[in-house]
């Protein structure tokens, strides 16, 4: 029956034999020795490697399947023909095997986006090679250990959280299993916290911290049943009466406490807990507190009150649940009496001043409701801090004269801090329930009820809303609750306003919003609510514009992971009004720039993506005009963009059906026309009725421009537009203004008719309220230009922007009061103080000024025309760099900067926004240029609060060597300014030690780091690391040679970390780190050397497998220290960066004719092929087909050429890739080669050949 004919039908009969022989018994008699024979020839015949009848990677595979499970075993006769046989199978497994793992750490965010490099499994902590899309390899050495080190250092980083449940263990909530692994890794992080808070320079409120992150991860794995609270503390019992720790968790025993409070509390199945499982409670608090007199009260100003108290708060929810249990319950200890006293007293005084509300708070929702006092006394605490926040007697009014009961400052983030997640989350619900309710009054009788009442959106309670939204260990419920009352239907005033608020939240205090699905459910309800504003009767103007604000500001936040979830989420014919605009060309063509910074900034600039054509396409079908692009903006475009976005011929400078002359001639004859209508009703009429063209802003202007003021009968007109027509009517006057400008002669120069011009636009903006400024710069920016129309349209932008004083009289009023972090804010200084007083100053009108003056104005809490421009000016200055080769361009730049670089300290993610800037116009900010890239740097640098300049000496005295009057000297400085081997080892020695203790940048407090953009020091230092190496300067050279400068800069990296000794490993994942931040102009750079490393011949050795159990390494340590710079890089960079691999094979194939040059390059390749294949957001199949069509012409040429020591090698490699990547993708590629390598390997990979 075994046949090499039919390999399937022998596979069946090998899984058999595999069965049969687990159940036979340990001694053979009779028909058992019979059986046991047969089957043993069988297996012989069935694993002979020189006459294959079944694919070796099956048999190997079957074997791990089969003996996998508890209590199975192959019958011990048996056992060493079976081991012999995987054993042989070890050199593949260290082909796939990642070479010096135990180095490599990922950063959190930064790492968020590689889920397959770190998978570990959670029942061992090993990586996770056994995935049901993987046949099991038993990886040797380190590979193949729990990585009980990396998963340490991951959770000692900040809100490293997500990333290790979500991402390392792929745990999901709601199973029931726990893992005892992960419970003993917190243990250890429990004794390294101790460790942390002994040192010497730790303040207590800093120690109070260290704390928290320890209780915040811990509780999330309880909360998400990973890890079971009763054994873990029985853990921690055990631990603590060693005699070797018991002094040091003593020392700690009140953040001990405070910890398991907090995990106890955050576990709402301990109110489900027999009272016998308790126990572990009472023994622990015990064991910690042994002394016979009570201890002293804290002091209850001090944060650190909370803390104290919790072991008071475990004893009384102890001695509850177990007052009932004979033989349980027993006496307080002495230690903690007056705490419980304290606790049990029924009558406090709560105050601001004090944390008496926020200890109270806790101790109730300890699930200790029943003795809380007599009744009522429950809710005094939470009760008195939504007074505080909801209540006042006096009145306040916001921008618009919108009033609101004065109650502006919000509940201290100290505070917060110190209250347990349960409360937490019950302050939010009763936030929640308020604002439902608020929206549900639309009648008087219930506006009445409202106002008595005080139910109403005051400063307080939006900016402690916004605070409680960052807490990590309530992130999933405020996330939640927003999202619901975000989309609730739109239909009253009150509701306007409950989204309206949650919007402006969303959009200026959720700087740390990462998750991906988060984001789209909220661009879906801006999306909803943007409609619904525009359908509404009457419309709602200020609702409108501010919305479509907010959806430019989260378009731009995307990166090319949110957009692969949104491929997921939404069918491209869903996508229109739900992330796409059914109306406005402008919003559609922000996410088209921002899908096109998204392919390139993931090196995915020529993989046709399969979602990106069908939502291209019917963006087409809703706006068409998105096709429509200047020339310079489509120059940096990826391929899969510019393929898409081509677009026709339409004009010199113009856009759309009519030409520019065309529109101008069409202009002219309508102003005649507006000159002899008469009567203000027909005109009305006619032009609400005729226009179709949308020009009637351009006749405006002209008739403006005549009369210097607007004409009565013309405001009527323009205060019955929609949103919609205005854009058009923006969009043609632009057009026809460059088009006027562009053709002016007479006796007026052309400067003074763009003055003249710029008078009128400026007032439409600030005196008529016609148009936002944000608005009118992004349709400019967006607009088509020949290369003289883009000098004047982004010239007149210079001179409203630069020239007249309106918009920069209200960014130096708000930049001279307001601060960036927000959250620090209090008292006289808070943001709603700040806020109130800019308005009163500088009056904003969302709309039409005849409109504004008769609509109910929207409570606005956070807005203003100083923030919302913030997005605008990152989109104008990308226009600008695209034409910064022209000098005059550059001049605009430096100066715009130097007006409004200030207001990049208010920006969400300014770091990331200049090194998505840097990275995305790589090829462009070169040469002369390179002093646009100096001033971009050094203005949105300097202004950060951080100050990050003032630690890097030398790179900021070469970004400010910028003189704007001689621009013409555009070579850059090269005096050195970075000196790879410090900036190696500085950041190796950050990894190493200081990455949990936020000691990295120090003006940075603990709260900092929740509204950070990155989250955590070490990754907001790669990033500027990053920023440094893409602003090193480049010699005078030809464009195309600066990427090889480039790679000249990644050679000098390199040789400083082969030259790193002992160190070497640690300054490789340095390096893999930094590199997988950097343009691929910088990361050919590794390719470069492993080709150097190829090319010589003396670094390779013959091979010798006289022992295939434990493989030579067939190369010298140079080869095996690249191997490892090589992949660390591919460890730490994102899997679609792999688009250059077949590339590289494909260049270095003819280098190969040595049998170890070939084993060393499919070490080098093949464990990203993995990652390539699990990262389920990258088109991989392409890849990973190019790849190895490659690999495996090497490997035929070699095998038709030499003969090699380890054929078995080659051939398990082959049927190894057909069975997890490829299938019979390269059959055709292989049957042609057969013919040509020795008959005894083509008889071992023939199966290949069959379907």
């Amino acid at each position: 029956m075994i046949t090499p004919t039919d390999y399937k039908i022998s596979h069946d009969i090998f899984i058999n034999c595999l069965q049969e022989i687990s159940k036979l018994p340990s001694v053979l008699t009779g028909s058992y020795h019979r059986m046991f024979k047969q089957i043993t020839a069988m297996l012989v015949k069935l694993l002979d490697r020189r006459h294959l009848v079944v694919p070796p990677i099956c048999c190997y595979a079957d074997i791990m399947v089969a003996f996998s499970k508890p209590n199975v075993y192959p019958h011990c006769s048996l056992s060493e023909m079976l081991n012999k046989y995987v054993a042989t199978f070890n050199s593949l497994a260290e082909v796939f095997k990642v070479e010096n793992t135990r180095h490599f750490r990922p950063i959190v965010r930064h790492s968020m986006y590689m889920p397959s490099s770190w998978k570990l499994d959670p029942q061992t902590l090993t990586y996770n090679t056994v995935n049901p899309q993987f046949w099991v390899l038993r990886f040797q050495g380190h590979y193949g250990q729990p990585q009980h080190d990396l998963m340490l250092y991951t959770l000692k980083q900040n809100n490293s959280k997500d990333f290790v449940f979500n991402v390392m263990l792929g745990l999901r909530h709601g199973k029931q299993t726990v893992y005892p692994e992960i419970e003993k890794i917190f243990l250890k992080l429990l004794r390294e916290t101790c460790r942390d808070a002994d040192a010497k320079d730790t303040k207590a409120l800093q120690r109070m911290m260290i704390w928290e992150r320890l209780g915040g991860e811990l509780s999330h794995f309880i909360f998400s049943n990973a890890v079971n609270i009763r054994t873990f503390c029985e853990s921690v019992y055990k631990e603590a009466k060693q005699p070797a720790t018991m002094t040091v968790m003593q020392r700690h025993r009140d953040f001990i406490m405070w910890t398991i409070n907090r995990c106890m509390n955050f576990g709402l199945k301990v109110i489900k807990m027999k009272s016998r499982e308790l126990m572990f409670i009472g023994d622990l608090i015990r064991l910690l507190y042994p002394e016979l007199s009570p201890l002293q009260v804290p002091d209850l100003v001090s944060p650190l009150s909370t803390v104290y108290f919790s072991a008071a708060m475990l004893w009384t929810m102890f001695a509850t649940k177990t007052s009932d249990t004979p033989g349980i319950h027993s006496p307080a200890p002495p230690a903690l009496i007056e705490h419980i006293n304290f606790l049990m007293r029924p009558g406090h005084n709560y105050s601001l001043k004090d944390y008496t509300a926020s200890i109270c708070l806790n101790y109730i929702n300890n699930f200790l409701i029943n003795v809380a006092g007599p009744e009522g006394t429950t809710n005094k605490p939470i009760k008195f801090l939504l007074d505080s926040i909801f209540v006042s007697n006096m009145e306040y009014y916001l921008p618009g004269n919108v009033a609101v009961p004065k109650a502006i400052h919000p509940l201290p983030l100290e505070l917060l801090d110190s209250l347990t997640a349960h409360a937490k989350m019950n302050i939010l619900i009763a936030f929640s329930n308020r604002m439902q309710n608020y929206t549900k009054m639309v009648r008087p009788q219930d506006m009445q009820v409202l106002y008595n009442h005080q139910i109403q959106l005051t400063p307080a309670l939006v900016e402690t809303y916004s605070r409680l939204l960052s807490y990590s260990e309530t992130h999933f419920l405020s996330m939640k609750t927003m999202i619901n009352l975000l989309s609730m239907p739109v239909t009253g005033p009150n509701n306007f306003k409950v989204a309206m608020t949650i919007l402006e939240m969303c959009t200026y205090r959720m700087q740390y919003l990462k998750n991906s699905h988060h984001k789209i459910q909220i661009l879906t309800n801006l999306q909803n609510i943007s409609n619904i504003s525009q359908s509404s009767q009457p419309p709602h103007p200020q609702m409108q514009y501010l919305v479509e604000s907010f959806i430019v500001k989260m378009i731009l936040s995307l990166d090319y992971y949110d957009l692969s979830e949104l491929s997921r989420t939404y069918a491209p014919i869903q996508i229109t009004n739900k992330v796409l605009s059914s109306t406005s060309e402008e919003l559609n063509k922000v996410f088209i720039l921002t899908v096109a910074r998204a392919m390139v900034l993931s090196r995915n600039k020529t993989t046709q993506q399969p979602w990106l054509k069908p939502y291209l396409d019917t963006m087409i079908g809703a706006t068409p005009g998105v096709r429509e692009w200047s020339s310079f903006t489509q120059a940096a475009f990826p391929p899969s963009v510019l393929e898409f976005c081509g677009g026709t011929d339409l004009g010199a400078s113009g856009s759309g059906s009519n030409s520019a002359e065309n529109l101008a001639m069409y202009v002219t004859n309508e102003y005649n026309r507006f000159q002899q209508i008469g009567a203000k009703h027909d005109f009305v009429k006619y032009y609400l009725e005729k226009d179709s063209n949308c020009i009637f802003l351009c006749i405006t202007l002209r008739k403006y421009m005549e009369m210097d003021a607007l004409p009565t009968y013309a405001q009527k007109v323009i205060s019955l537009w929609s949103p919609a027509i205005l854009r058009k009517q923006i969009r043609n006057l632009i057009q026809f203004v460059v088009h006027s400008l562009q053709g002016q002669v007479g006796n007026l120069g052309p400067h003074n008719m763009f003055n003249r011009i710029a008078n009128v636009l400026d007032d439409f903006i600030y005196r008529y309220s016609i148009f936002g400024i944000d608005t009118f710069v992004l349709i400019a920016c967006l607009q088509r230009y020949s290369e003289q129309g883009s000098n004047i349209a982004f010239y007149l932008l210079y001179i409203l922007l630069v020239k007249k004083p309106a918009l920069k009289e209200r960014v130096d009023f708000f930049v001279s009061r307001a601060w960036p972090r927000f959250w620090q804010q209090n008292g006289e200084h808070s943001w709603s103080h700040l806020h109130k007083l800019y308005h009163s100053k500088f009056p904003e009108h969302a709309a039409f000024l005849q409109v504004s003056n008769n609509t109910v104005y929207l409570p606005v809490f956070y807005s203003n025309i100083c923030l919302r421009f913030i997005p605008v000016l990152d989109i104008l200055l990308h226009r600008l760099i695209e034409i910064c080769q022209r000098t005059t361009i550059r001049t605009l730049i430096i100066e715009i900067l130097s007006t409004y670089g200030r207001l990049y300290a208010f920006h969400d993610t300014p770091v990331t926004y200049l090194h998505n800037t840097l990275h995305y116009y790589d090829n462009i900010l070169v040469g002369e240029r390179e002093v646009v890239k100096k001033v971009l740097v050094n203005r949105i640098l300097e202004h950060q609060p951080s100050k990050p300049l003032k630690k890097l000496p030398k790179f900021a005295k070469y970004v400010q060597l910028v003189d704007p009057s001689v621009l013409q000297a555009g070579a850059p400085d090269r005096s050195a300014f970075v000196n790879f081997k410090e900036l190696l080892h500085e950041f190796t020695e950050l990894m190493g030690s200081r990455v949990a203790a936020n000691e990295l940048y120090s003006e940075f407090s603990p709260n900092d780091w929740k509204y950070n953009e990155f989250g955590n020091p070490i990754t907001y230092h790669l990033y500027l690391t990053s920023i440094q190496l893409m602003t090193m300067p480049i010699p005078p050279v030809p464009e195309e040679g600066a990427s090889d400068y480039r790679v000249q800069l990644t050679l000098k990296m390199v040789d400083v970390v082969l030259g790193g000794k002992s160190y070497l490993p640690d300054l490789a994942n340095t390096l893999g780190l930094i590199l997988s931040t950097l343009p691929l102009s910088f990361s050919n750079g590794i390719f470069v050397k492993v080709t150097s490393i190829l090319k010589d011949q003396n670094n390779f050795y013959d091979m010798d497998i006289t022992d295939t159990s434990c493989p030579k390494i067939p190369w010298n340590n140079t080869a095996q220290n690249v191997l490892t710079i090589v992949h660390s890089f591919f460890q730490h960079c994102k899997a679609d960066k792999a688009g250059n691999l077949p590339e590289f094979v494909n260049s270095v194939v003819k280098l190969l004719v040595k049998e170890s040059q070939v084993v060393y390059v499919l070490k080098l390749v093949s464990p990203f092929l993995r990652h390539v294949f699990q990262d389920r957001t990258h088109h991989r199949h392409p890849t990973i087909i190019a790849t190895l069509s490659s690999l495996y012409q090497a490997i035929f040429n070699l095998l038709a050429e030499t003969t090699v020591a380890n054929p078995n090698l080659f051939v398990d490699y082959m049927y190894y890739n057909k069975y997890i990547f490829i299938g019979d993708e390269l059959k055709p590629m292989i049957e042609k080669h057969l013919q040509y390598i020795p008959v005894n390997i083509a008889a071992k990979l023939k199966i290949l050949a069959y379907n």
